[in-house]
């Protein structure tokens, strides 16, 4: 969803996201789907930082009870960051959804 290289319109867009998310709560939630999906598939860096930014995103818009419920891919990336045989990659993923989620 957030490919773009620009760091500064990933986060321009990411700010956006929770605005829109109360009008598509549906389609974000499928949104929000697609990008975990990716984000757990992905070794490229790009596409790792793109997917966390709308996660964020849609985590913000969505609210505090879809993280609350949805607290199994968390645990999942947490566990991933934590684990010292994981692949740099996914460590490296498991810090951009940190991160933008304290963007956020």
């Amino acid at each position: 969803m957030l490919f773009h290289p620009n760091e500064t319109i990933r986060k321009s867009i990411c700010m956006c996201i929770p605005r829109i998310v109360p009008h598509f709560k549906e389609k974000s939630k499928e949104y929000l789907e697609d990008n975990q999906r990716l984000f757990v598939s992905s070794q490229n860096p790009e596409e790792l930082r793109g997917a966390a930014y709308a996660i964020a995103g849609l985590y913000k818009g969505l609210g505090l009870n879809i993280l609350i419920n949805d607290n199994q891919f968390l645990k999942s990336v947490h566990e991933e960051c934590a684990r010292s045989k994981s692949a740099p990659e996914r460590k490296l993923g498991a810090l951009y959804l940190y991160e933008t989620l304290a963007f956020t």
